[in-house]
């Protein structure tokens, strides 16, 4: 994936060889790797993302097959011994990080969409579907609080774990400490620079500088990003008559229509189905019609 992903961005201003001050051109090795490959690495995270929850699940059967110390190998003891403490304890452990893991690969790509466009003028437009535009630490703490209240009822056990997340957050919004912070202090393990980088880049703002046609898809039952991002968007760029605004009442972050048109919840996810003939039909009218249109 990462090789068919690479010539496309290698053709971008931004990885196009360049001399620098000294005199000396880069080579085409270095310019792939130190430019191409990073960019070409999106989608692949996207899949990577996907395959690391999976195999988060799939660890039961390596490990117990391989007699392997682990979160798998403990699962499986626990159900042959009956302890269920130990097995809600697990499956809880593997839901959240499945949940997690997800959330940073799915959210992160729409989050950062202005900012691939700035650096491809070529591009022609863009459609954002479901995009965070609030900062990433408030997505993070927002998710969990909704996940917790579903799987855990103890409301002190919910809170304690909250409080951790929480304490997480304030780091990150705290300019003075934040630099110096360890990674293990910061939500989902990740380093402070990946969170100066972040805390620096507010994607409707950049959203603005942008020529380029852009449309906005977002569920109404969405929990993991809610109205309040799609609001943000409006007020940044509603003003704007190339730009179009789709709210679908009661369909989930997937576009998938969510039964009795409730709040989705991760049990969603394991429905099967397809996204939305209208939504699929709205993205191809929409392309047709910037298609048209002379380039920016």
């Amino acid at each position: 994936m990462t090789q068919a992903t690479v010539p496309r961005p290698a053709t971008m201003p931004a990885v196009v060889p360049r001399v620098p001050v000294g005199g000396g051109v880069l080579r085409e090795r270095q310019v792939v790797i130190r430019h191409a490959v990073k960019n070409a690495l999106i989608p692949v995270v996207t899949v990577l993302g996907l395959q690391l929850g999976a195999f988060m699940g799939g660890a039961v059967i390596t490990e117990s097959i391989f007699d392997w110390p682990g979160v798998g190998r403990a699962f499986w003891t626990a159900v042959g011994n009956r302890d269920y403490n130990v097995v809600q304890a697990t499956v809880l452990f593997v839901v959240l990080g499945f949940v997690v893991i997800n959330l940073v690969a799915d959210l992160i790509y729409g989050y950062l969409d202005p900012r691939i466009a700035s650096a491809d003028p070529q591009i022609r437009g863009l459609i954002i579907l479901a995009g965070s535009a609030r900062p990433f630490e408030d997505v993070i703490l927002d998710q969990m609080t909704y996940v917790l209240s579903l799987s855990m009822p103890d409301p002190v056990v919910r809170q304690q774990q909250l409080a951790v997340v929480k304490k997480q957050v304030e780091l990150v919004k705290d300019p003075s400490r934040l630099p110096t912070a360890a990674a293990a202090d910061l939500p989902l393990n990740v380093p402070a620079a990946y969170w100066l980088d972040l805390n620096a880049y507010q994607p409707e703002k950049v959203a603005q500088t942008l020529k380029q046609p852009m449309l906005f898809l977002q569920g109404g039952s969405d929990y993991q990003v809610t109205r309040e991002d799609f609001q943000i968007w409006q007020d940044a760029l509603g003003g704007r008559s190339d730009v179009q605004f789709i709210m679908y009442p009661g369909f989930s972050h997937l576009f998938m229509p969510v039964e009795g048109g409730q709040k989705a919840t991760p049990a969603t996810y394991a429905v099967a189905g397809h996204v939305a003939e209208e939504v699929v039909n709205e993205i191809g009218s929409w392309i047709k019609r910037i298609s048209r249109l002379p380039p920016t």
